[in-house]
């Protein structure tokens, strides 16, 4: 399996969706703590550098994909939610939740990677989307 850098818009686009759908009220709930899409984009970016160093051992993740080092790479990421929260421009879940998986995927390469903050906050969005299912209201609980 490779695992690659994901740009950091896509890390924004999906930490600024979890900020202005209000998803984050849920995060507390998974045992993080935080309140704002910036605040989950620098975990979501840490959960992809940790990924590509624990799959590509040696180097700073960023300085491999972008020739930056990680904190550079965490701050483009929170630059680029701070743009996207700014913009009008409205995602469809569909794009997030897609969004959201090819992180996911580039970011579950350690082993306490079920156990970290971005995989909450993943998780968090993940309960999200699967509520705006236009059948999920009228849906029962349990079986009928």
């Amino acid at each position: 399996m490779s695992a690659y850098l994901v740009d950091p818009k896509q890390i924004g686009i999906i930490a600024a969706f979890t900020e202005k759908a209000d998803i984050l009220k849920y995060a507390p709930c998974h045992g993080l703590n935080i309140s704002t899409g910036v605040e989950a984009a620098e975990f979501l970016a840490i959960g992809n550098i940790i990924s590509i160093e624990t799959r590509h051992p040696g180097e700073d993740a960023a300085n491999q994909f972008l020739d930056i080092d990680n904190a550079e790479y965490i701050e483009q990421a929170k630059n680029e939610t701070k743009r996207a929260l700014i913009s009008s421009q409205l995602r469809s879940s569909g794009y997030i939740a897609k969004l959201a998986d090819n992180l996911e995927y580039q970011s579950c390469e350690f082993d306490e990677y079920y156990a970290s903050p971005a995989y909450t906050v993943l998780t968090a969005l993940r309960k999200h989307l699967a509520r705006s299912l236009p059948d999920y209201d009228s849906s029962p609980w349990g079986l009928d």
